[in-house]
């Protein structure tokens, strides 16, 4: 079952990251930032960003995380969640959470609820992921406009955005997958079937996964 949805879910990821980089690459907007943004994504190394990733999972995210379990009191993990604060470049570096005793888990790829009833004691807030695509908003960020491009509903911002959550999971489900097969979660005491999950903080309950422990 584990290996169909991390089947269908590299195809939804896949999907919505083809869908996202063909609307913003056809946008014309009218602020000069967006579009040195749109160019910045048309030219974005995607397998640097790929190869950054699984090179800090390899050499430091892994032993730290072991670090952080010795510490807490469960059998096993029912998610690893990646959280960032904002959507800036500010905070493109995300914590991790080892989420245990989920009350509301369900195998799925289709967004779900999964509610408050879980627990996370001394692993809060730890080690995570460098998100190297939020650089892609520095034009914007740097801008005299930064406001008004943001509450301009026809700026193209939102799909910046869209594209830019669509590439992180797209990425993030390949390196976890490499990762996966190659055994570097061996020493985690994630279950099989255990999420990985990325979103902003205060993003509500119903969440969708990049990837499934196999």
């Amino acid at each position: 079952m584990v290996k169909q949805l991390n089947y269908e879910l590299f195809g939804k990821l896949s999907s919505d990251f083809d869908r996202a980089l063909k609307d913003l690459t056809k946008t014309q907007s009218k602020y000069r930032e967006l579009n040195e943004s749109i160019a910045l994504a048309r030219s974005f190394d995607i397998d640097g960003f790929r190869n950054n990733l699984f090179n800090r999972l390899l050499n430091s995210l892994i032993e730290e995380w072991k670090k952080y379990q010795e510490n807490v009191q469960c059998t096993q993990f029912d998610m690893i969640y990646f959280e960032y604060h904002e959507q800036s470049t500010e905070f493109m570096e995300t914590v991790s959470y080892g989420i245990y005793d989920m009350k509301d888990f369900k195998l799925t790829i289709a967004p779900h609820y999964y509610g408050n009833e879980y627990s996370f004691e001394n692993w809060e807030a730890g080690m995570g992921l460098n998100l190297e695509s939020f650089t892609l908003n520095s034009p914007i960020e740097r801008s005299d406009n930064f406001y008004e491009i943001v509450e301009d509903v026809e700026s193209g911002y939102e799909k910046l955005w869209t594209f830019i959550d669509a590439l992180n999971k797209y990425v993030l489900n390949d390196v976890f997958a490499d990762a996966d097969r190659k055994g570097v979660f061996g020493g985690l005491k994630i279950k099989q079937g255990g999420i990985f999950m990325l979103d902003i903080h205060d993003g509500g309950n119903v969440q969708s996964p990049f990837y499934f422990k196999s």
